[in-house]
């Protein structure tokens, strides 16, 4: 309805009351300090809808700001975000591509002179890696001219001589989401050599095997539904293999980074929504103060462990040498020497170990605390 009455409002033959402009004051035009921040408007690329408490509290656990964020639904599926400080902002800026329920959040940094309304959310920025590339041609200037066909080049991931050495480039491109995946590209070089080369790309959502999109799964493909659809099963133009392994690069785990830092987040980007909980500097949901949930705590043990383990170093661990087992017998003052002992008898296999008898334990029994453990006997004379 508000797209109608915009594209109405265009369309409208103005009278003179109308056509006439209002000159607002520079002191009104001017932005206070309670409108102050940085700005970003978003959408979810999906066919259904999502809820805006369980988004702005996964967008909280993911973004994890220090100073705080401030979420607000707007019309068209479109939400908004405020941050309060410049690394909070920064931090999910250079964090696309973010996904809630595996879903792309196509995120758009504004100004406030900006209408977030009027922001094209048809972009998004992905690292892509560029494979069967030579070694001598992993530059800036390739990486610049093979981001510029596929989308527009943002950046490239170099070392600190300003190349890079590994299997692939991974260079910064911003994709059209309305449009299928590149999957190769072939080149010609200006001695007319032919190179294909063949992308793939990190944390990639949700996208159709049949026709390349974003947006929706293969099961929703549009043209499924037609009668003389032939569905190609598991041999689809498109398929998992696009996928490419997350890689950090350097300039994120600097120490000596512009913005410090970087810290881990909370969630993964392709988290869903939890139980809330109370945390420090929570989200605002539409002015009203939001919920946090509790980091999970994966240092846990899957099962809990039956006997405790010996921590002893491999290196000082020495090998046990079979002993003969002796039968055990309480000692009397009518018993036999040691030496008229018969010799040992091992017990069977199967046998359980014989308890050790009272005799073998310390005379000084052990006082317990609620401080110490003291070693004073219970009684100080001999029986």
């Amino acid at each position: 309805m508000d797209f109608d009455l915009h594209r109405l409002g265009k369309a409208l033959s103005l009278t003179d009351k109308e056509e006439s402009g209002a000159v607002i004051p520079l002191g009104l035009w001017q932005n206070d300090d309670e409108q102050k921040g940085f700005f970003m408007v978003g959408r979810i690329l999906s066919q259904k809808g999502f809820h805006p408490n369980a988004l702005c509290t996964t967008l909280q656990a993911a973004f994890n700001p220090v100073k705080g964020m401030v979420f607000k639904t707007l019309p068209q599926q479109r939400f908004l975000l405020k941050f309060f400080h410049q690394i909070d902002f920064q931090r999910v800026v250079e964090g696309c591509p973010w996904a809630f329920d595996k879903n792309l959040l196509v995120l758009k940094a504004i100004s406030a002179e900006e209408n977030p309304m009027n922001v094209n959310l048809d972009w998004c920025d992905f690292f892509v890696h560029a494979h069967d590339l030579p070694i001598g041609k992993m530059t800036k200037p390739i990486a610049q001219f093979i981001g510029n066909q596929i989308g527009i080049f943002k950046d490239v991931d170099m070392d600190d001589t300003g190349g890079s050495w590994g299997a692939t480039l991974r260079i910064r491109v911003s994709l059209d989401v309305t449009k299928p995946l590149l999957r190769v590209l072939k080149i010609r070089t200006p001695f007319g050599n032919e190179q294909l080369i063949t992308f793939t790309l990190e944390r990639l959502p949700n996208f159709c095997y049949l026709c390349g999109c974003l947006g929706h799964l293969s099961k929703f493909f549009p043209r499924r539904f037609d009668d003389d659809f032939v569905d190609p099963g598991e041999d689809t133009p498109y398929g998992a293999w696009l996928c490419a392994t997350n890689h950090i690069a350097r300039s994120q785990t600097s120490a000596d980074s512009s913005y410090g830092p970087r810290r881990a987040p909370a969630r993964p980007h392709f988290c869903s929504p939890s139980a809330s909980g109370n945390r420090q500097g929570a989200a605002i949901f539409d002015g009203i103060p939001g919920h946090y949930p509790p980091p999970l705590n994966l240092n846990l043990p899957l099962h809990s462990p039956s006997h405790s383990i010996n921590s002893t170093p491999l290196s000082h661990i020495q090998p046990i040498q079979p002993q003969a087992a002796t039968t055990p017998r309480l000692l009397t003052e009518h018993s036999p020497p040691t030496s008229e002992v018969s010799s040992p008898v091992l017990p069977p296999s199967d046998a359980r170990p014989l308890p050790t008898p009272l005799t073998h334990i310390s005379e000084t029994p052990l006082i317990f605390s609620s401080s110490r453990v003291s070693t004073t006997p219970l009684h100080s004379q001999k029986t």
